[in-house]
């Protein structure tokens, strides 16, 4: 019997087969431990492989990170050097002047009248709605109301450095249509008018609740015209919003009172 070609066994030698046998295993298990190697190579490029696409994975997500980042902070900067961006700050200004000293105006009864209830104010507030929107719906979208900010911010309609200058310049207008107001009057009547209070059958939660009820029902009014506006409504927009400001006001004034 040849084995390989290289020697020459005999039948009738024991020894000769037992040999063969243990070469045989010793190929067995060479070709065997071989095999290992290769799965053990093979897994560990596999782990080298993912380890990889892991690792270039956290790299693009932190270039997308950094990107987002960079592309926000230029957005801030090109606002901030916009015009347009500072003519609506500028009519978010304005407009809240305007809406404060009008309505504080008509709450305000003329000499030797008595006080003329809700409906000089209420009628004040949705005239005066109506007509900024008008003047600066096109320019800032005469918000004029850091409640109606605020709810435009949390919808994501509008983003945050136009917000917090929104209502900062409408808290400043507010303040100045208030002082221009105060300035031209008498100081009993400004007095007597211009602070409102809680009539005492009333708690703060239900103070608060009527203010939320009103609130929400100008908001959501807001909304929804903004919504019919999308789809190219011919109904006046303007007159629903001023409408619901109007409602807001002589629902509100059945629950307060002014001094």
């Amino acid at each position: 019997v040849t084995w390989d070609g290289a020697e020459t066994l005999k039948l009738s030698d024991p020894d000769s087969f037992t040999q063969l046998d243990d070469d045989r295993r010793t190929t067995t298990g060479g070709r065997r431990q071989e095999d290992e190697d290769r799965r053990t190579t093979t897994g560990g490029r596999r782990q080298e492989d993912e380890d990889r696409r892991t690792t270039g994975g956290r790299q693009e997500d932190d270039k997308l990170q950094d990107k987002s980042v960079s592309e926000f902070d230029m957005t801030w900067r090109e606002e901030l050097r916009s015009r347009q961006f500072w003519r609506a700050v500028l009519a978010e200004l304005l407009g809240t002047l305007v809406l404060v000293s009008a309505v504080l105006g008509a709450s305000v009864p003329g000499p030797g009248e008595a006080p003329g209830g809700p409906l000089y104010p209420a009628v004040a507030l949705g005239a005066v709605i109506v007509a900024l929107g008008h003047c600066f719906g096109e320019i800032s979208g005469a918000q004029v109301n850091p409640a109606v900010t605020l709810s435009l911010l949390a919808t994501r309609r509008l983003d945050v450095l136009r917000a917090v200058l929104y209502i900062a310049v409408q808290c400043l207008g507010a303040s100045l249509g208030a002082g221009a107001l105060y300035l031209a009057l008498p100081l009993k009547t400004t007095a007597d008018h211009f602070v409102n209070k809680v009539p005492m059958e009333l708690n703060a939660a239900q103070a608060l609740g009527v203010e939320l009820l009103c609130t929400f029902q100008m908001v959501f009014t807001i909304f929804s015209v903004e919504d019919q506006r999308r789809r190219e409504s011919p109904e006046p927009g303007n007159l629903a919003i001023g409408l619901a400001h109007t409602a807001g006001v002589m629902i509100g004034f059945l629950f307060f009172s002014f001094l």
